[in-house]
């Protein structure tokens, strides 16, 4: 082994040591704000667009989740749909969506219309968080929210707990086989 590729895999190790035991929790709630602090202005997110340190980050997935519980109040394990491309917003947004005690439910915007329907029908969606770009898509049924809109901010309110116990998100099936089955993970 070169002394490349030694430097290369000790930095790799290194990397994936185990997490300090602070670190380690019942939740994922509680491992995220763990990991929140213990590296809280290290850059989460970098775009062209948008640079978020994590503190950052987790502040504005507060205020959404802040927004989404004032707007559209859920019970824990409740589905909140998203309806985003791979992206800083789609990383936000799935953090808000726990900070909100909910489960996400990643809705493809290249499906048909009518197995949109279905899955937000299926998983009791009431709003589908995506951007202003995609809001058409969305059906009429659900309300959206354009994350993209919100200005970064803080919360306004606590973001609630979730249970170790708590969905984390629902995947829904491709329905080769018929109708697309949601799974629950």
């Amino acid at each position: 082994i070169t002394h490349l590729h030694a430097d290369l895999v000790a930095r790799m190790n290194a990397a994936n040591r185990l997490a300090p035991p602070a670190l380690l929790c019942d939740s994922l709630y509680d491992s995220l704000i763990a990991q929140m602090e213990h590296v809280s202005s290290r850059m989460a997110v970098e775009t062209p667009s948008l640079r978020l340190s994590h503190a950052q980050l987790f502040a504005h997935a507060r205020g959404i989740a802040s927004l989404l519980q004032r707007t559209t109040p859920s019970a824990p394990n409740d589905c909140i749909g998203i309806m985003l491309h791979k992206s800083a917003w789609m990383s936000i947004t799935v953090h808000a969506i726990h900070f909100a005690s909910a489960a996400y439910v990643p809705v493809d915007a290249t499906l048909p219309t009518d197995r949109v329907k279905s899955i937000c029908v299926d998983a009791l969606i009431r709003v589908v968080c995506t951007r202003v770009s995609s809001r058409e898509q969305c059906p009429e049924e659900v309300a959206s929210l354009a994350v993209d809109s919100i200005p970064l901010q803080a919360a306004t309110t606590a973001a609630l707990r979730q249970a170790p116990t708590d969905r984390g998100y629902v995947i829904f099936t491709s329905g080769s086989t018929g109708r697309p089955k949601g799974v629950v993970l």
